[in-house]
């Protein structure tokens, strides 16, 4: 937590800053987009660090103790008992509100890979997948994403679906970001990690501002209104308003390719590997249906009371395989896309009852309505989770409670009437009307602090769902701290994930049995963090997984119990900070060391190594690098950059070759290619960005993915599973402008 232009460089003391970034359109230019956007880089460059900064000018941010940060104390963080941020027994990423506003992202997906170490996104026609340390899943269920501490994953089909697909991030404070497993403080499919978005209240923001902002190229539009007061009592209010219009980049843009040469059996059109589609396509990064887009916070404190309702409405635009675009007219094509809205509603009571005893009591109800094709998916949920924490001893710390939680499926959309209710997957014809599960869950969290060097933390949780056995999370953590700059950490962990609701009710109805369709993995983290000269510091993680996996069949056509996998990796980051600027680089490596089928005929795209071709996972980069760099240029302009490079996808050309080879390109489900392996090349996403920030004015430009203005291969994104078709995301750029009253 040492620099204010990386994520877990501040703490939540920064996280209420006022300032803005926002947009203004640019029309009637006549010079072409990559002549604008070329111009665009120079004026970046030019106003980047080649300035010299002055000494002491404006807030100074950048000299905020290390200490001080690190010393923070925090709950609810890789532990449900309070520790210092340098003791959480967990390898988290905080990102605060002021990185958010640097880095001028458009949508959670790019704010997570621009601060992240080894986050990787992949483009799937149900829901863009998003994975960590090498796990990764084309639901996205392998990762929890929670709301002030609220689950908000969907539990049927899509995973993490909401709050992605919106350029609205106003209402953010911070995002913590556990990297590796989880579930043993946040529940069953905590695999991969946990985003957990913590939104601003009235505490930490007072005042009212709007915010205005727009893209070119990829092309959008949004305003946001944001509102916070006091009152007399003691109590606070903060109000959140955004509403987008994101028509994304058309193909010219963002050009859509495949790998193998076919033709369109409809029209008889031909397509050549690796060049643009001859046709038209979806919008990248569109909104569904061509909609806006809305989200809407409210939150209420007083004293130990917090109440929060919230409502977020998105969707995106939906690429389609080279299946799709060989056997049907890609004209019929052209108006795929999924559509969401959530509403949840929040209490939550927290009493100091004396002070060694402390209660969680929360009551939660959600309502989560999906768009998809011609059918939804709604599912109704109500939570309840009640926790007491008790200072036993100056040295030792005890959490624990229940949580117990009802979903109700199959009930008539309420966003889109027109649908269909999805019932399940495989026994429509069994089910009719609505169905329900629900799940009980114990959780128990020890830390004690054995002395000036040693503190050990242990827990678990324990759940139970109404189509599965007990799940049991253990987890041990052990740090060191032989001084102040130095803190080693071990970590053993067991996480575990149930399979879709609606699978685990039809593997029960069909068999009776509630043992078929859960996973676990066995982790191992060593960590180590240095901290030196009062503001640098350094990590290093390496990390072992032993993976039990469920997931698709493609032999069989359903969700089914896959192998065993073995992965290593290691995690290493430097961040330094000086008066007027920071910078930060983060590394990520992700090796497959074993990986077991356990039918021999399954059908799978995790790896092709057992088949004989290759020893990498089949969707991931092995090697990512990251960079963000913050210069301080007065004491009203600042500049930014970020850059994410991702090079080693062996382990898809490797399920590649297997395909072309062994079934001659046969096999739909995974990647067709001519054996060219420009697929698999490397790839790298470059960010700059200029704010002016004066009295209650905010202004900013950003441009994104500038390296393909001189090669458009560098924007490739690769699709999940059929990793031969890809994207060439648009180079773009982004003006906004933001007024505090």
């Amino acid at each position: 937590m040492t620099s204010p232009a990386h994520p877990t460089t501040l703490t939540g003391a920064l996280s209420g800053s006022s300032t803005w970034i926002a947009a203004q359109p640019q029309h009637g230019l006549i010079l072409t987009q990559r002549i604008r956007l070329t111009l665009l880089v120079a004026c970046l460059s030019a106003a980047n660090p080649c300035h010299a900064a002055q000494p002491g000018s404006g807030r100074d941010l950048f000299a905020l103790p290390l200490e001080d940060l690190l010393s923070v104390r925090i709950s609810g963080v890789g532990s449900l008992t309070e520790t210092q941020w340098r003791h959480k027994p967990a390898s988290v990423t905080r990102i605060t509100r002021q990185d958010i506003e640097r880095s001028g992202a458009r949508s959670l997906d790019e704010l997570l890979e621009t601060y992240v170490p080894g986050f990787q996104v992949w483009l799937k026609t149900n829901g863009n997948p998003m994975g960590l340390r090498g796990i990764i899943s084309d639901r996205n269920t392998k990762m929890l994403l929670l709301v002030n501490g609220r689950l908000m994953n969907e539990h049927t089909s899509l995973g993490i679906i909401s709050e992605r697909y919106l350029s609205l991030l106003g209402d953010i404070q911070s995002i913590d970001v556990t990297r590796g497993p989880g579930s043993s403080v946040y529940g069953p499919g905590a695999i991969a990690g946990v985003i957990n978005i913590k939104t601003l209240n009235g505490d930490g923001f007072e005042g009212q501002d709007i915010r205005v902002r727009a893209g070119g190229a990829e092309e959008f539009y949004s305003v946001e209104l944001r509102s916070g007061t006091h009152f007399e009592s003691g109590g606070s209010l903060f109000a959140y308003y955004g509403i987008d219009q994101y028509k994304g980049a058309d193909h010219d843009d963002a050009e859509m390719q495949f790998s193998l040469d076919f033709t369109n059996a409809i029209n008889g059109q031909s397509v050549p590997a690796h060049q643009p589609v001859p046709f038209g396509v979806t919008p990248y990064n569109g909104a569904h249906r061509d909609l806006p887009r809305h989200k809407l916070h409210l939150e209420y404190q007083q004293d130990a009371l917090t109440a929060w309702a919230r409502y977020t409405r998105g969707g995106i635009a939906r690429d389609l395989s080279l299946s799709s675009y060989t056997n049907v007219d890609p004209a019929e094509l052209l108006d795929e896309s999924f559509g969401y809205q959530q509403g949840t509603l929040t209490l939550a009571y927290q009493p100091q009852v004396s002070p060694d005893l402390r209660l969680d009591a929360r009551l939660s109800a959600d309502v989560l309505d999906i768009e998809y094709g011609d059918r939804n998916y709604r599912e109704d949920e109500w939570m309840g989770r009640l926790l007491a924490h008790w200072q036993a001893a100056a040295s030792h710390q005890l959490s624990g409670g229940v949580e117990y939680s009802v979903e109700t499926f199959g009930k008539k959309s309420l966003g889109y009437p027109h649908s269909d209710p999805f019932i399940s997957n495989s026994l429509t014809a069994l089910d009719s009307g609505t169905w329900r599960t629900d799940m009980l869950s114990l959780l128990l969290d020890y830390q004690w602090h054995l002395n000036n060097l040693w503190t050990l933390f242990a827990g678990g949780r324990s759940d139970r769902h109404a189509y599965t056995d007990w799940m049991h999370s253990p987890r041990l953590g052990l740090v060191y701290e032989p001084d102040p700059d130095n803190q080693y950490k071990l970590l053993l962990n067991r996480s575990v994930r149930r399979a879709d609701d609606d699978n685990l009710r039809e593997y029960y109805l069909s068999t009776g049995r509630r043992d078929g369709r859960t996973e676990t993995m066995n982790a191992l983290e060593l960590a180590w963090e240095h901290q030196w000269a009062g503001r640098h510091r350094s990590l290093a993680s390496l990390f072992f997984n032993d993976y039990d996996l469920v997931g698709w069949d493609s032999s069989v056509m359903q969700i089914n119990r896959i192998g065993t996998l073995k992965t290593l990796g290691l995690e290493l980051e430097l961040h330094w900070q000086w008066q007027q600027q920071s910078l930060a680089l983060m590394y990520s490596y992700v090796a497959e060391q074993d990986f077991k089928l356990d039918q021999a005929n399954s059908g799978q795209f995790i790896s092709a190594s057992v088949y004989g071709y290759g020893d990498d996972l089949a969707n991931w980069a092995n090697h990512s690098l990251k960079l963000t760099y913050t210069r301080r240029l007065t004491s009203a302009w600042e500049g930014f950059t970020s850059l994410r490079y991702l090079t080693g996808l062996d382990g898809s050309e490797a399920m590649a070759d297997y395909n072309r080879i062994e079934n001659n390109n046969s096999v739909s489900s995974l990647p067709r290619t001519d054996g060219s392996g420009k697929a698999y090349a490397d790839r790298a996403f470059w960010t700059l960005g200029l704010r002016y920030n004066r009295d209650d004015l905010t202004l900013s430009l950003h441009g994104y993915n500038l390296l393909g203005l001189f090669d458009s291969d560098w924007n490739r994104r690769n699709a999940f599973g059929r990793s031969d078709q890809y994207r060439l995301e648009a180079p773009a750029f982004a003006v906004s402008a933001g007024y505090r009253f």
